[in-house]
């Protein structure tokens, strides 16, 4: 069986600009205490100011508009959650050859990443 463990996509996240509050935490309001951020933290939040500057006004734009969309989507609702059992499923990987989730699982446990591919 497996179990889905909660990862975080920094690199689709955060430039669209959305918090951890959007993606099922509740970070953005007053009432959830943070632990201050620590040097990744501060890391990342600079890389993405960082990126954010160079970005054009209308790329900006754009991004938000889909992350409202993606928001507004529900998705997070139906998405597997921490716990939840993954369906098998069959996938190709990076060079082409078709992997099974059920074969993978039978040798061990299993870490599924999926990456944006040629666009």
């Amino acid at each position: 069986m497996t179990r889905i463990l909660p990862l975080l996509l920094l690199g689709s996240l955060l430039p669209l600009g959305l918090g951890l509050g959007a993606c099922g935490g509740d970070t953005d309001t007053p009432e959830a205490a943070a632990p201050a951020p620590g040097p990744l933290a501060q890391a990342l939040t600079a890389k993405k100011a960082a990126g954010a500057a160079r970005m054009p006004a209308e790329v900006k734009e754009l991004m938000a508009r889909a992350g409202g969309e993606l928001a507004a989507s529900n998705l997070l609702a139906q998405a597997l959650h921490e716990g939840a059992t993954a369906p098998d499923f069959q996938l190709q990987d990076g060079t082409g050859k078709t992997i099974a989730l059920a074969d993978l699982r039978a040798a061990g446990p299993v870490v599924v990443t999926f990456y944006r591919g040629k666009w």
